[in-house]
């Protein structure tokens, strides 16, 4: 598996002008990126590190961050990528790594320059171990946590090769193509389908570095570049098409995943040439993908590279050699032992075969009276019935009914006592408490996706 990874990075980068990365402060093409690798890699040598040992990995995206990851893949290191907010003498102990490489710690064994290109020649003493090296472990990235619970998963080298050997084929980039990349890299969704895809074709990958957050500056490199490939959550494209809403004439090709589509983007969608993904970080994280253009609400696609199967209630299980190795814990290395791993996502088949997202296992709510309800959908049929509503949220504050939370569109929207037994039908008699939360008090994850939890806190605490 190794080898065949280390020989198409020699393919696409060793004395090539292609792939060249551009950076808002600086551009590096494959040669140059080829060379300051290699600096890194006999740089790990001279510290004396070995295959499986682990590696703290917090620098903004930037062209060391490249020639480290490609360092660290030639030397079968395991790399922790961290997300901004992450302590680093935390992860450092956490993971019981190596090396750690930041700015932000003076430990000895940590590599801080202002050149990270070209790394400190001072003496940098590695950490002594006392868990074992994770050899053939690839990388080691948290989950946004789809249920507020984001842990650390193991990817290994066979894991994300077969996700690359699955999902490439489908997204036939071509040499020299424009890719806008906004994805955040220590996320396996960017880390795995937006970063290593563009190592491996000869494009020109423009990158983003605030996540697109300067909506302004987001449309005018799209204008700029005038047709890219764009890999994007939902959120990504809610914001373009709200500022402009012929901005996907200028997308050609990319994935749209991390959330679920909402109906309000299916029109725009259908016309576009994007593509539905899903996965998780546990999938590395490939599990489907929806064919250019096709969309419908809450579709995932179809499943790509791995067997997929539902239980009882409709929880989406899958297997294949996608899976990830275990995650990373307080105690260490957990090993996963399962052939079919839980997603906690619930889903039906549509007829073309295709899947639908029908909610998380873990916000079902379980009444007392032994009621099962899946808040999705009655979400779903009151934002088609009240196109006035932004958003809503179905909880139970007291497991004996349901409050319905609303983000109107307007201060002055109200239900009348006839509106829910219209929408919801005999449902909607168990909506005892309505409350019309501004966009402020509207707690949303880092997808965009409601944050079931924190709103419900939010009243709670009130």
């Amino acid at each position: 598996m190794l080898p065949e990874l280390k020989s198409a990075l020699i393919k696409n980068l060793k004395e090539k002008a292609y792939p060249v990365f551009s950076f808002p402060d600086s551009a590096i093409p494959a040669a140059s990126l080829w060379t300051a690798s290699r600096v890194w890699v006999h740089h790990f040598r001279e510290i004396g590190l070995k295959a499986g040992d682990r590696v703290i990995l917090k620098i903004p995206e930037s062209p060391a961050f490249l020639a480290i990851l490609i360092a660290s893949i030639w030397e079968n290191l395991t790399l922790c990528v961290l997300p901004p907010n992450e302590d680093v003498a935390d992860k450092v102990a956490f993971f019981d790594a190596r090396l750690s490489i930041s700015n932000s710690s003076d430990q000895p064994y940590n590599i801080s320059t202002t050149d990270l290109l070209n790394p400190d020649k001072n003496a940098v003493q590695a950490r002594e171990t006392h868990n074992v090296p994770t050899e053939n472990q690839l990388f080691i990235v948290r989950s946004s946590g789809t249920s507020s619970n984001g842990r650390w998963s193991v990817l290994s080298l066979k894991s994300v090769l077969s996700v690359l050997n699955s999902h490439l084929p489908e997204l036939s980039i071509q040499d020299e193509e424009i890719i806008l990349s906004v994805l955040p890299w220590h996320h396996s969704f960017g880390l795995v389908l937006d970063l290593l895809p563009a190592l491996l074709h000869q494009v020109e990958v423009h990158r983003i570095t605030d996540g697109g957050k300067d909506l302004a500056q987001f449309i005018s490199k799209i204008y700029e570049l005038r047709l890219v490939r764009l890999n994007a959550v939902p959120l990504h494209i809610i914001r373009l098409l709200e500022a402009d809403s012929q901005i996907l004439v200028f997308i050609h090709a990319g994935i749209i995943g991390g959330a679920c589509i909402p109906e309000k983007l299916v029109n725009e969608l259908n016309e576009s040439k994007m593509r539905v993904g899903y996965g998780q970080t546990e999938a590395s994280p490939g599990i489907c993908l929806g064919g250019v253009g096709h969309f419908h609400p809450n579709g995932l696609g179809f499943p790509l590279g791995c067997s997929v199967q539902l239980d009882a209630e409709n929880q989406l299980y899958f297997k294949g050699s996608n899976a990830f190795s275990g995650y990373w814990t307080e105690h260490g290395f957990i090993k996963n032992e399962q052939e079919f791993i839980p997603t906690g996502d619930i889903v039906h088949y549509e007829k073309d075969g295709s899947l639908s997202f029908d909610g998380r296992i873990d916000d079902k709510i379980k009444l007392v009276n032994g009621r099962e309800i899946h808040p999705l959908e009655l979400e779903n049929k009151l934002l088609k019935y009240f196109p006035e509503l932004i958003d809503v949220c179905i909880l139970t504050t007291n497991f004996e009914d349901l409050a319905l939370f609303i983000l109107p569109s307007s201060p002055s929207f109200k239900l009348t006592e006839k509106d829910l037994p219209t929408a919801l039908g005999s449902l909607g008699s168990l909506i005892k408490h309505t409350y019309y939360l501004s966009p402020s008090e509207w707690k949303k994850t880092p997808k965009g996706d409601k944050n079931r939890i924190k709103i419900k806190e939010t009243i709670l605490s009130e």
